[in-house]
């Protein structure tokens, strides 16, 4: 399924998740750079809320749009170094698991 045939509303969501992926990513180096990793910071503070409202729209993206499969696209999967995961490459990470 190409991208073009998703709802406008969850494009938009995927488009702000993958925007966030590179963020958390980023953020999650320049925290760990930090003496400490960061720790107490403000930018650890900011760190914890996107990671929060990463989180909360992958949620909703599923929930209100039954949307499956990883968020960076069909056939993808969320990076291994990335400090999160979509919740369908974590289903699927867990599956194998099994």
């Amino acid at each position: 399924m190409t991208t073009a045939l998703f709802k406008p509303e969850v494009q938009a969501i995927l488009d702000r998740l993958q925007r966030g992926s590179l963020w958390l990513v980023e953020t999650h180096a320049k925290l760990l750079s930090l003496p400490d990793g960061g720790v107490g910071t403000d930018m650890e503070r900011l760190y914890l809320r996107g990671l929060d409202r990463w989180d909360s729209y992958d949620k909703a993206l599923r929930t209100l749009f039954g949307f499956q499969g990883c968020v960076c696209g069909q056939g993808q999967r969320c990076p291994d170094d990335a400090p999160v995961l979509c919740r369908g490459c974590s289903e699927r990470q867990e599956a194998f698991q099994l």
